[in-house]
């Protein structure tokens, strides 16, 4: 249906100032405008965006996903380290979801030009590589727990359901939380600790070698080892490498390539961790570590 309102009569309105604050007009945009469009010319719809809003998600409450909980999941790596099972925690960031949609929903080309996504070579991955693109997708149907955005932004969780249509990932049948679980679980439970004091840990990731000073300076003493990364296309020689520590827990601070790390290490029997930039927080601020 046709909006009531022409191009012509948009710049008008401008030009009276009944849209002179830019803030309502992107509030505009976003919603009401959707809604005029829906409704047409002809119907009045007495109700406000939010009201419409509330209802259209009320009536799709059938089709919610749960993500599990700090404490779920705390309890899921627990039972797999009883079990001596192998579990893999992984986390799909902007990072993970560029890499994992150019060339298919979204032009490298469009990436590059844009200058706050220019992080990707920092974060292990050199674009274009449909190689890579396609080996994280398979990758991230093989992890035990895979972090999803909550963010409802372009580059977050948009992106991640427009990359589920996509790929038709089965959603409601996967095991998901959200994608800051590394920070909720330090904060909200004690695995860490727990893991840190009881379990023999190696460490991956570029900064893990002085996170390991700074950890056994607080008095975790179990720590195996330090792997560095240095891109994605090093993670055969990085799981090469830790072959040779014995250890029962990784947590991996490797970017994008944590993913591939994680999924991994657990298929050899190992409980493996996208630790993330919570590794940068502890080593900034080692009061966090004691908490």
């Amino acid at each position: 249906m046709m909006s009531m309102y022409s191009e012509k009569d948009w710049e008008r309105l401008k030009n009276f100032g009944y849209l002179e604050d830019p803030t309502y007009e992107a509030y505009f945009s976003g919603g009401e405008k959707h809604v005029e469009e829906l409704v047409g010319a002809d119907y009045v719809l007495p109700f406000s965006v939010e009201e419409i809003l509330e209802a259209g998600v009320s009536s799709l409450s059938k089709k919610f996903i749960k993500l599990k909980t700090p404490k779920e999941v705390q309890e899921e790596i627990k039972q797999a380290m009883n079990k001596n099972k192998g579990y893999s925690l992984i986390r799909v960031g902007d990072g993970e979801l560029l890499t994992l949609a150019h060339d298919l929903l979204v032009s490298t080309e469009d990436i590059k030009s844009i200058p706050r996504l220019n992080f990707l070579s920092y974060a292990g991955v050199n674009l274009p590589d449909h190689s890579i693109r396609d080996l994280l997708a398979n990758n991230l149907l093989e992890a035990d727990m895979v972090g999803i955005p909550f963010l409802r932004r372009p580059t977050f969780q948009q992106l991640f359901n427009k990359l589920a249509k996509h790929h038709n990932w089965p959603l409601d049948h996967m095991n998901l939380t959200r994608s800051v679980i590394n920070y909720e679980l330090h904060l909200e439970t004690t695995l860490f600790q727990d893991l840190l004091s009881n379990q023999r840990i190696l460490l991956i990731g570029n900064r893990m070698m002085e996170g390991e000073t700074v950890l056994r300076n607080a008095g975790f003493n179990n720590i195996a080892g330090s792997i560095p990364v240095e891109n994605i296309y090093s993670v055969p020689q990085v799981l090469s490498e830790a072959q040779k520590y014995d250890f029962d827990v990784a947590l991996v601070s490797a970017g994008i390539p944590a993913n591939l790390i994680c999924v991994e290490l657990a298929k050899c029997h190992k409980i493996a961790i996208d630790f993330g930039h919570l590794i940068d927080e502890l080593i900034n601020n080692t009061k966090e570590i004691a908490k």
